[in-house]
């Protein structure tokens, strides 16, 4: 491109850009008027915003559900924002959240239109952000299949058997523990989607996933793109100057094509040739009363791994981190298991019920630092009213999680990690992390079945404990969390040792 073509593309986008906001500004307006000629109830309280942009300023990018929590103390457990335009409810209680998610679902279960994540990245075809309908449903019927609570238990011998293996790693090199426990949560979803066994660390279909899971954390992130809040800047080339985020959508695409198509097609190939391992993918295909549902069958294959094992490492990471800073709470644990299970084997699924101190620990993992602070937005599709305040129609409906897991009424020193709050409390106590009404995560089961597992086998083999050299105790003790989608610990060392030499005759 030469450069006097420069200056004629720049003039052109801003051109665009100003057509954009002024298309935005009247949008408002009219809305605005609207409003304020009907008879209506008032809107939830909020912070007073800015002409035209409302609110969009004042939410940070970062850690925005900490300024939603002093929000709230203002303004109370509904909070209003409107950004360009867009009308925001955050919800910063468990009860209110209940009531209009759980109980109001069938008109509080889509999704709002997220253009860069959604359209051009092209996760709107996803289970996480497809909109409410019958390939919704289906998706979460096939999904129901392999994954409900009675489900799953037919998954326990192939976790137990990649949960060996990361035993068996983390006796090796137990430095690399975060690599290790990736590569272990990757290898057992793979193989379950797919039939796919990994074998190294560098294996393709887990490198892959990874990549897409992490492009879709920065893609979603509110206030990261503008083409969220002036949707029709996508129209842009993205040779043209300013379309950054064009190019960065289009890389993301197709890497994401990749992942979708890859191992999807490989396990068609090996049903043909009469090969194909027990799998999500060949089970489905199989079925004659499936037929011609090939796509829900890919998309929703693809969803079990990246809709659960970004934040199932990011949980157990947390609970490696809790054990070693809180080493009373895992002395009682490890009691519990040599009483329970002994020492002559190691601890598996069907000791869970047996195990209430372990489960403790996992529900106080997801309640401590929760891994999703902010659950995926959902959209309501008709004006509603709660507790004298309108919700207008389309308004986009964020539950800030870390407000509900940290309330110090429900739980007495939030910031401490005490599993015993648990005990003795319902199976759901902390089943809000996973997400409200028809959108609550399928997986859940699932997820909170790989924790317990981690940390029942590990405490049964291993002692963790901080690190004895001062630099590295620090950085433990201080470790930060990532901002984002999924949260996930900051770099932190550990000491992981054998509690005894006989019981590594266990592996």
């Amino acid at each position: 491109m030469s450069d006097q073509a420069e200056p004629v593309f720049s003039s052109w986008l801003s051109r665009l850009i100003t057509a954009a906001l002024i298309v935005n500004i009247l949008y408002t307006f009219v809305a605005w008027s609207r409003d304020r000629n009907a008879r209506h109830l008032p809107l939830p309280p909020g912070p007073v915003g800015k002409p035209i942009i409302g609110n969009l300023l004042q939410v940070p990018r970062e850690r925005e559900w900490l300024t939603f929590i002093e929000w709230g103390k203002q303004f109370g457990p509904l909070i209003y924002l409107n950004l360009f335009g867009q009308s925001i409810v955050v919800i910063n209680s468990r009860a209110v959240a209940t009531e209009l998610l759980d109980k109001r679902s069938a008109i509080y279960s889509d999704r709002p239109k997220l253009t860069m994540v959604g359209e051009l990245v092209g996760w709107e075809r996803g289970v996480t952000l497809i909109e409410s309908g019958l390939r919704h449903k289906n998706y979460r019927k096939l999904l129901h299949n392999t994954l409900s609570q009675t489900a799953s238990k037919d998954l326990w011998p192939l976790q137990e058997s990649e949960n060996k293996k990361f035993l068996k790693r983390l006796l090796e090199t137990p430095q690399n523990f975060r690599s290790h426990i990736r590569r272990t949560v990757g290898a057992s979803i793979i193989r379950l989607a797919y039939g796919h066994e990994v074998v190294s660390d560098d294996d393709r279909y887990i490198k892959m996933a990874e990549d897409a899971q992490s492009n879709f954390s920065v893609a979603a992130t509110p206030n990261a793109f503008w083409v969220d809040f002036i949707p029709w800047l996508k129209h842009i080339p993205e040779w043209a100057p300013g379309a950054g985020f064009q190019r960065k959508a289009r890389q993301w695409r197709e890497e994401l094509q990749v992942l979708t198509n890859e191992p999807f097609e490989n396990v068609k190939a090996q049903i043909a040739q009469g090969n194909a391992p027990p799998s999500y993918v060949s089970r489905h295909l199989e079925d004659p009363q499936l037929k011609g549902q090939e796509e829900d069958i890919k998309w929703s294959a693809l969803s079990l791994y990246t809709g659960g094992a970004d934040s199932t490492v990011a949980a157990i990471l947390t609970a490696f981190l809790a054990l070693a800073l809180n080493p009373e709470a895992q002395a009682r644990a490890q009691a519990e298991i040599d009483s329970v299970v002994g020492r002559d084997r190691l601890p598996s699924f069907s000791d869970r019920g047996n195990l209430p101190f372990i489960t403790a620990c996992v529900k106080e993992t997801f309640r401590w630092k929760p891994v999703l602070p902010i659950g995926v937005a959902h959209r309501v599709t008709r004006e509603d009213d709660y507790n004298g305040y309108r919700i207008p129609e389309n308004t986009t409906i964020i539950t800030n999680l870390w407000a509900m897991l940290q309330d110090p009424s429900i739980y007495p020193e939030p910031e401490t990690f005490r599993p015993e709050r648990f005990l003795g409390t319902p199976a759901d106590a902390v089943s809000h992390h996973f997400g409200f009404g028809r959108r609550i995560c399928p997986g859940m089961w699932n997820a909170e079945a790989s924790v317990f597992l981690s940390i029942a086998t590990v405490l049964a083999i291993f002692d963790i404990r901080l690190p004895e050299d001062k630099v590295s105790r620090e950085k433990t003790m201080n470790v930060e969390y990532t901002t984002g989608m999924i949260s996930h610990p900051g770099p932190f060392d550990l000491k992981i040792t054998p509690r005894s030499m006989a019981n590594l005759d266990l592996l």
